[in-house]
């Protein structure tokens, strides 16, 4: 046995020395195929899966936004001098989140100050110019809050490690869990914890997860609000009642967990009426309620241009496809040609075994470019997927086998002498 293979490896070793021009114009062609149609199935997927999330968000649903009226900033300071007033704007966010006829979705950018931040520029919130002018030593980094209804909504899941844990959170503890835009991954590690100042408060975050690469929400307008460089913070699933004595804290978190946008099925006189009777039963009415129809009409615009976008790249990977189709049948018979008398010898002597020679001979460059193909697809999106393994092997194989086909009645003319 080990004689055999040792031959074998030696037979190999010949074939690429003689034919090392056909290989590697072979191996060059099927390497930049691979990669091309790797990387269109993995934009393609990435394509659909975004589609169906725009659908999940949108689809069949008004929305409304809720915003506060306190513009003038002595009113809003007067206010959140009374507990009575916080308790009662808190009881106007469990209004809306508790009510069965719409979801209430919070989201706000507040960044976090942090004290011996490990990420570079990209993380942090503010410019260049105004970190050049204040030298400070802290960072004010990327950070967003969002409700539960949010990170439903929007289908947040994490690449890494956990999702967050809604009965875990609480303002109170000083200890939050939160998640990590994908571009944190070698930053900070699932179980990392560092310090910084939120509204005044300083806490302890600890990193429960990364999300999956190229996550969005919408927010302030932008359908495609992506979180990859953000710190993803969970907003308490109620507002709890104010300690009478100490609820500045409270005042500002709870005024930014109440400006959000409100998702239903319901017409508009309906919904009016349902977020008035909130509004009456927990006695806070100093806010306002805006359509925003926009939001659906750019959602609508955006899977338009992704089908678009997905019949191109079909296309575009069928008439690849089909030139290297083309050009490794020319080299498979290239092959044939100048192995011919080696595969004549063995059917001379009766042994079947040169067809499986031939597949031999003209499947070296398809391992090879196989290989290359995943480690440059890994690169390029800086990081591997079972999707983005299996798909260039797949390929591989069939462009083989159908190369191997088209060239086998050639090959069995040309051996028995019939051409």
């Amino acid at each position: 046995m080990f004689h055999n293979v040792k031959s074998q490896l030696h037979s190999i070793n010949r074939l690429m020395q003689t034919y090392a021009v056909f290989y590697i114009l072979s191996t060059c062609v099927l390497t930049a195929f691979f990669v091309i149609t790797g990387i269109l199935f993995t934009l393609q997927n990435t394509a659909m899966a975004k589609e169906s999330r725009i659908k999940n968000v949108y689809e069949g649903k008004r929305f409304y936004t809720i915003v506060d009226n306190f513009y003038d900033a002595d009113a809003f300071y007067e206010f959140r001098q009374h507990s009575k007033n916080i308790n009662r704007l808190g009881e106007f966010y469990n209004g809306l989140v508790e009510s069965s006829k719409l979801e209430f979705i919070s989201i706000f950018n507040q960044p976090i100050n942090i004290k011996q931040y490990k990420g570079d520029a990209g993380f942090l919130y503010n410019s260049q110019e105004f970190r050049n002018e204040k030298i400070l030593d802290t960072s004010n980094v990327k950070a967003i809050q969002l409700n539960s209804a949010a990170f439903e909504l929007y289908q947040l899941s994490a690449a890494q490690g956990l999702s967050i844990d809604w009965h875990a959170v609480d303002y109170q503890k000083g200890v939050l869990p939160v998640l990590l835009g994908a571009d944190y991954n070698g930053v900070y590690a699932v179980g990392s914890t560092f310090k910084g100042n939120f509204y005044g408060r300083t806490m302890t975050f600890e990193v429960v997860g990364l999300l999956e690469p190229n996550t969005f929400v919408y927010y302030k307008g932008n359908p495609e609000f992506y979180l990859d460089k953000y710190i993803v913070m969970p907003y308490p699933e109620l507002c709890k009642s104010v300690d009478a004595m100490d609820f500045h804290f409270e005042g500002i978190l709870y005024f930014a967990m109440i400006n959000g946008d409100a998702a239903t099925t319901l017409g508009e006189k309906s919904f009016l009426r349902e977020i008035k009777n909130i509004a009456d039963s927990t006695e806070f009415t100093d806010f306002s309620v805006v359509g925003i129809p926009i939001l659906s009409m750019r959602y609508a615009e955006m899977i338009s241009v992704i089908k678009e976008n997905q019949r191109l790249l079909s296309a575009t990977m069928l008439l690849v496809g089909i030139l290297v189709a083309f050009i490794q049948c020319q080299v498979g018979n290239l092959i044939l040609a100048r192995r011919l008398d080696v595969y004549q010898a063995y059917w001379l002597i009766g042994d079947g075994t040169y067809r499986f020679i031939y597949l031999r001979d003209i499947s070296l460059p398809y391992i090879i470019a196989y290989g290359l193909s995943v480690i440059i697809i890994g690169l390029c999106f800086q990081y591997f997927s079972f999707l983005s393994t299996l798909f260039p092997l797949t390929i591989s194989g069939g462009l083989l086998a159908f190369v191997y086909f088209i060239n086998k009645p050639g090959l069995l003319d040309s051996v028995q002498g019939r051409i």
